[in-house]
């Protein structure tokens, strides 16, 4: 659990690396005790990065995202199986596994949920505490991603 402070604002970041899992974050939120339903969950879309995903609760705003290690960040289950076909076959990974020496797809998920607190439980403050969470996302992913590409997280 990393927390950051600036400007009196609080973004928490937790993170969980996974290899050959599922990678479902709305059930990883679920497991931290933040409880999800269609009127509290909105999936978006970075064209850069991928899919994540924005849980509001009375108290907090989070954002929720699987970042893979090939292609890009994910939500849904069946999202992430389809990115890891899509990106993580490769004619070096196929070699390999003929070999034995890895798997057939690069199945490593940094499973990372940021969260702000809202100081006062309405759309304004969950509007703002979103757009926090989406540029600190960016600033997450663009550090993480070639970390996960290197060869101390294969």
């Amino acid at each position: 659990l990393y927390t950051y402070v600036k400007n009196n604002e609080t973004l928490t970041a937790q993170t969980h690396l996974e290899v050959n899992k599922a990678g479902a974050v709305n059930h990883y939120l679920m497991l931290n005790g933040i409880p999800i339903n269609p009127n509290n969950l909105e999936i978006k879309s970075d064209p850069e990065r991928g899919t994540y995903g924005i849980v509001k609760q009375q108290d907090k705003t989070y954002l929720g995202a699987c970042l893979n290690a090939a292609g890009k960040s994910t939500f849904e289950q069946g999202e992430l199986t389809a990115n890891r076909y899509q990106y993580g076959l490769t004619p070096l990974g196929i070699a390999g596994w003929v070999l034995g020496f890895n798997s057939l797809t690069d199945n490593r998920c940094l499973l990372t949920i940021l969260a702000m607190p809202v100081e006062t439980p309405n759309e304004l403050a969950h509007h703002k505490n979103t757009k926090q969470l989406e540029a600190a996302w960016v600033a997450w992913y663009d550090w993480w991603k070639p970390q996960l590409q290197t060869a101390a997280f294969k």
